[in-house]
């Protein structure tokens, strides 16, 4: 997803089975922060894309709907993980980045 020069924002999506769409969103809204826009769409502001392992309470209790279950935004978004160097690394930051590769990929496609 991304902003355009004139404006809008342009959501990419993918379909379960491939296909893929871009559409254009003129925003009411322009955060990078999901909690944000998580609370920005709690207080009808308008629709927004998040990962649903962000949202999935919000959608348990009715609060949200899931407009388009079969398609997904930032399909090839990635996550981040600083640590210090492997150069004097605590076994005990190397065992969560062990575990964190591991575990987060599962964690976010648990919802799909």
């Amino acid at each position: 997803m991304g902003a355009g020069n004139d404006g809008e924002t342009t959501w990419d999506l993918r379909h379960s089975d491939g296909r893929r769409a871009r559409v254009k969103v003129p925003p009411r809204l322009r955060r990078d922060d999901h909690d944000t826009l998580r609370a920005a769409a709690i207080a009808g502001l308008g629709i927004v894309a998040l990962p649903v392992h962000l949202c999935a309470a919000q959608i348990e209790k009715g609060q949200f709907l899931h407009l388009l279950p079969d398609w997904s935004a930032h399909a090839d978004a990635a996550a981040t993980l600083l640590a210090p160097t492997r150069r004097g690394q605590q076994p005990s930051v190397r065992a969560f980045i062990d575990f964190m590769v591991e575990a987060y990929p599962r964690a976010i496609h648990q919802g799909k």
